[in-house]
């Protein structure tokens, strides 16, 4: 990835909300995720599209970054599930390549 691609830039589209309502904030993800009472890796991992939030999660994090909650169970809510790869095969990133160079 170019050094001036967004890190967020290969996640579907539907989650880029999340991106710009934090960005908006200026919330970092350890701040979301003690509002939900979750660790940050994870939060992060849920914005990215490698988790996801429950119903409730999701209320709590709308309220957090001023999103109307009813739009973002109608988007994020049960109508899509994680990706949970790495990303394109074979990797891309030089680090994990090398990881499944040696796999």
């Amino acid at each position: 990835m170019p050094m001036n691609t967004p890190p967020h830039s290969n996640i579907p589209s539907h989650l880029h909300v999340l991106f710009e309502a934090k960005a908006r904030k200026g919330l970092s993800f350890d701040q979301i995720a003690k509002t939900i009472s979750r660790d940050e890796v994870w939060v992060a991992a849920a914005f990215y599209g490698q988790a996801k939030f429950t119903a409730e999660e999701l209320k709590k994090v709308s309220e957090t970054l001023g999103l109307p909650a009813q739009e973002a169970l109608n988007v994020l809510g049960d109508h899509w599930w994680p990706t949970r790869g790495l990303g394109p095969m074979p990797p891309t990133d030089p680090v994990i390549y090398r990881l499944y160079e040696a796999s």
